[in-house]
């Protein structure tokens, strides 16, 4: 179960659910180099070589044994983190363990020969 933790992760970090955190509304007017809002980019922190190794590659083993809380961003970090982000983690964690469980995933004889399109897209529906 713990290396299924870690696949989670390395999914979220390559796809975070929205590519930017959330703004949140500051109690105070406060500028940051001229401008009142910043939105913080997920996206790309999260494809940032200077903490990360192999980034296009889908590499869970990068999580296990260490503690990048900081750098695994795609809820947020420090005070201002998700609140959900356990309750989420836990039901991804629960699905997938029980889809993995209850379905058979061989490749059936007459389609060995099968070549499916596994390339990424943009978008809702692709």
């Amino acid at each position: 179960m713990d290396y299924i933790k870690e696949v989670i992760r390395e999914r979220l970090r390559m796809h975070p659910p929205i590519p930017t955190l959330v703004p949140k509304e500051a109690m105070n007017v406060t500028e940051l180099e001229g401008y009142e809002q910043v939105f913080i980019n997920v996206w790309m922190m999260s494809r940032d070589p200077v903490y990360w190794e192999k980034l296009e590659e889908f590499w869970p083993e990068r999580f296990l044994n260490s503690n990048r809380n900081f750098e695994f961003t795609p809820f947020g970090s420090g005070r201002r983190r998700c609140l959900g982000i356990n309750f989420s983690t836990l039901t991804i964690e629960c699905v997938l363990s029980k889809l993995l469980l209850s379905i058979d995933w061989g490749v059936l004889n007459e389609n060995k020969n099968e070549v499916h399109d596994k390339s990424e897209a943009f978008g809702i529906n692709s």
